[in-house]
């Protein structure tokens, strides 16, 4: 048994955990993310290298007790099993193989190794020699360089200088905002739609030629916040770089940070605030686990998996549809910045640093300008696996817009900044620095993220606002400013010479300005030289964006300028030519939230989106979305991987919801002989009659909730559920039609004779009897239940019965056979 669990041990080493060291060690920024100490990740080396293989012993083993040969035939399978996954990441970079095809590729390969391992000594030999291997593995990936901040932190920071004057210094960075996302046609701040930003430039000098040096978070903040370049497989940590505003400033300065990504704050400045280490572990396997099931699986089996986002952690929060809605009501993800500005106070102890870091902007773009949240969905439509847009432009579009009224949101927080810091008399007597650490791009056929010379006007210029102390009226000087620049800067006007060299120098009019730009790439490990002044490009960039969006307010959902079908916007549909139902068979995600729109509440489901089935799916078709008989949106649909159908998605304003019940319709949208003519192709207002209410369809978009049934099981052309005997389907009362009077439930042919069986509606008992046995469907009036239901905000359907043993090896505890419960009309 000893041999079996090394060769476990040898197998799981290289089939799982050393494609995970690999992957880990490129991306340490996860393990700052998660605020990891040493023994944090000697732990995750345990989990990783010996969690997996002696799981598989302990099966093993357990199969060998009740037989030899039970315990040989499972050894074997596991064989199959490493060598299967080991192979499938190789097999899935074959360029035109399906998803199936790479599966049956891996498979076959892990027979053959089953065959090997089961029929020759010399193969079993081989493994026991990859075994030393996989016991350095889990060391090689503590020592390396990437993790020597982790698990060797040195010594404590001599924090901090004497600085003259206790000037307050709030510094906001928002995270992947690009300058010309801020920009009209002119070159100026755009004052329609970014107000907030226009009116502290104001007050400001606005270097409007700045740029970032680093095209990536872990690199970008770190520069910016020690005034040197970055250093190429150096974490954002203190360690790193113990040279920084926060240990400049830390000797005089109280600092109140908000560090999600980076950890540049000394623990004696900026105490860290760590989840227990249990959660910590349970956190950073569960994001391991998606990681993982991503770096094994085809591109066409990822589409249900969390993204791994540039957030570095929790990847897998709210990935059913049901939890996002829920986060989407209940959590804000501005809320970091809005403590931020609620925790600057008139009353501090003055000097004060007051840092942020924002991520916002950045994606997922799912908040309006007044704060909002717009969607429960966090995909960029189109974007492909390597992060890079399609050649048609209508992907990339619409994206952008939905980034550019995020922009919007962050324009409204900046806003509050300020009238915070006027409201609390420390506006005026700041230094306010805002900022960005890089850009995004929106270019058809180029990546989203990354340096690219293309998109070198979209990635580099960021914006940056210097308000001095007492500063009065709008500087715009041409000055070349590099984000190292900023550091140097703050100690000029905080009128200290900082104790060390930088690469960045002061800002100011007499000092010499560098000949050129620098951007760091590729995790900093190649940079490039650009121009001193990227100011004609960002101009171009920025007219290319007006040509695209035309002109725009602060509450714009910036439709495009020249989109077909345009004129419909605002229109009645009953002013035009519905012509019948379109041939497209056409569904919209979480159709069921329309039923019940609050315009209170902090999330309003502007973002209507959609899957087209079948073959007309194949071609785009245009779309005219109305809410409440009004044209609201316009928009096209897109391809999708799935071969037989199609993607879209809409933007609605805000303000064509009202309070409750909002009937949706979609209309394809054409031209014959010369005049507009619509379609329908969809319409929702409430629960579809023929919904089978324990069906998917009825759970993820119609919010149906069920328990106590098992999952589905086909059953010739059908599928049932077996319940476990006290079962339940629970409905919001407004979506059901108020003309549902009848309830009918479907038993199949299993059904046993004389099964007591008692339905309910809430408290109002439906039928209680015995079943004759074999197929039974039975229709209830429910009139009077839905009286005695009027109080409550939810239907209850209940499904009681006794219960039975599963035929042999099937250890379930089996009630009945449900092939459908539905609602419907007066009979």
């Amino acid at each position: 048994m000893k041999i079996r669990l090394m060769h476990l041990v040898a197998l799981a080493g290289f089939a799982v955990a050393q494609p995970l060291y690999d992957v880990l060690s490129k991306s340490a920024e996860f393990f700052v993310a998660h605020r990891a100490d040493r023994l944090d990740m000697i732990l995750l080396a345990f989990w990783l290298s010996a969690a997996v293989p002696i799981a598989a012993f302990a099966v093993v083993w357990a199969a060998d007790r009740v037989h030899r040969t039970a315990g040989a035939a499972v050894m074997a399978l596991f064989v199959g099993l490493f060598v299967t996954v080991a192979v499938l990441p190789a097999a899935s970079n074959v360029k035109g193989v399906t998803a199936a095809e790479i599966l049956a590729i891996s498979a076959v390969h892990g027979l053959i190794g089953i065959l090997l391992y089961v029929r020759f000594s010399a193969a079993r030999q081989f493994v026991s020699l990859l075994a030393i291997a996989a016991v350095v593995f889990p060391a090689w990936f503590l020592v390396k360089p990437a993790m020597r901040p982790i698990m060797w932190p040195g010594a404590a920071i001599d924090a901090g200088i004497d600085i003259p004057g206790d000037t307050p210094v709030v510094f906001v960075i928002f995270d992947q905002l690009p300058l010309t996302s801020l920009l009209d046609e002119n070159g100026d701040i755009d004052r329609n739609a970014y107000p907030g930003f226009a009116a502290l430039a104001s007050d400001a000098i606005w270097y409007r030629n700045a740029t970032t040096v680093a095209d990536f978070t872990a690199f970008a903040v770190p520069a910016l916040l020690s005034g040197n370049y970055p250093q190429a497989g150096g974490l954002p940590v203190t360690s790193t770089y113990p040279r920084n505003l926060f240990t400049i400033l830390g000797k005089r300065y109280r600092i109140h940070a908000t560090e999600p990504i980076t950890d540049l704050c000394p623990d004696a400045l900026c105490p860290p605030v760590r989840e227990r280490r249990s959660e910590r572990q349970r956190s950073m396997l569960s994001d391991i686990s998606i990681v993982f099931a991503r770096m094994i699986l085809p591109d066409a089996l990822e589409t249900g998996l969390p993204r791994v986002s540039e957030n570095w952690r929790d990847f897998s929060d709210a990935d059913n549809l049901q939890e996002r809605w829920v986060n989407a009501r209940d959590q804000d993800r501005v809320a970091p910045m809005r403590e931020f500005i609620e925790s600057i106070h008139g009353s501090d102890a003055q000097p004060a640093l007051y840092f942020a870091h924002i991520l916002l902007p950045h994606e997922p773009y799912v908040y309006l300008p007044d704060k909002r949240r717009f969607s429960s969905e966090p995909g960029l439509l189109g974007l492909d696996p390597h992060g890079r847009w399609p050649a048609d432009p209508w992907y990339a579009t619409q994206s952008y817009r939905q980034h550019l009224a995020q922009v919007g949101c962050v324009d409204t927080l900046v806003s509050d900044l300020v009238r915070r810091l006027k409201g609390e008399g420390l506006y005026d007597r700041s230094l306010i620095v805002v900022t960005s650490d890089h850009g995004v791009a929106f270019r058809p056929g180029n990546p989203m993220k990354g340096f690219v010379r293309d998109t070198v006007a979209d990635v580099v210029p960021v914006p940056l606002l210097i308000k001095p102390p007492y500063h009065q009226g709008a500087e715009t000087p041409e000055r070349n400013v590099q984000s190292i620049d900023i550091l140097p800067t703050i100690a000029d006007l905080l009128h200290v010479n900082l104790p060390f060299p930088t690469r960045g120098v002061a800002a100011r009019p007499e000092t010499p300005e560098p000949s050129e730009k620098r951007i760091y790439h590729t995790g900093a490990t190649a940079h490039e030289r650009l121009p001193r002044s990227l100011w004609d490009t960002v101009r171009d960039a920025a007219r290319r964006k007006h040509a695209i969006f035309g002109s725009s307010s602060h509450d714009s959902l910036w439709l495009p300028a020249e989109f077909p079908y345009k004129q419909l916007m605002g229109r009645r549909v009953d002013e035009l030519q519905v012509r019948g139902a379109s041939a497209l068979k056409l569904e919209v995600v979480d159709a069921w939230m329309y039923a019940d729109v609050r315009n209170d509440a902090p999330f309003v489901p502007s973002r209507v989106s959609g899957i087209i089935h079948g073959p007309a799916a194949d071609s785009p078709s245009f779309l005219a979305v109305a809410v409440n008989g009004i044209v609201s949106a316009v928009t096209k649909s897109v391809g999708a991987p799935s071969a037989a159908a199609g993607l879209w998605a809409a933007l609605v304003a805000p303000s064509r919801f009202q309070n409750g019940l909002n009937p949706l319709d979609v209309f394809e949208v054409a031209t014959e002989n010369g005049e507009t003519v619509l379609r329908r192709a969809y319409h929702s207002g409430r629960l579809p009659s023929a919904l089978n209410l324990i069906s998917g369809e009825a759970k993820y978009d119609w919010n149906v909730r069920d328990a106590g049934f098992y999952p589905r099981e086909p059953i010739g052309d059908a599928e049932f559920r077996w319940t476990t005997g006290d079962s339940s389907l629970t409905i919001a009362k407004n979506l059901v039609p108020p003309q549902t009077q009848l309830i009918t439930i479907r038993l199949a042919a299993m059904t046993r004779p004389q099964t007591p069986l008692t339905l309910s509606l809430n408290d109002c008992t439906l039928f209680q009897g015995t079943l004759p046995g074999g197929e039974w469907t039975q229709t209830f009036p429910i009139r009077d239940c839905m009286s005695s239901a009027a109080r409550d905000s939810e239907l209850v359907i209940r499904i009681k019965s006794s219960v039975a043993p599963a035929p042999p090896g099937d250890n379930r505890q089996l009630g009945l056979p449900v092939l459908a419960v539905t609602l419907g009309g007066a009979s």
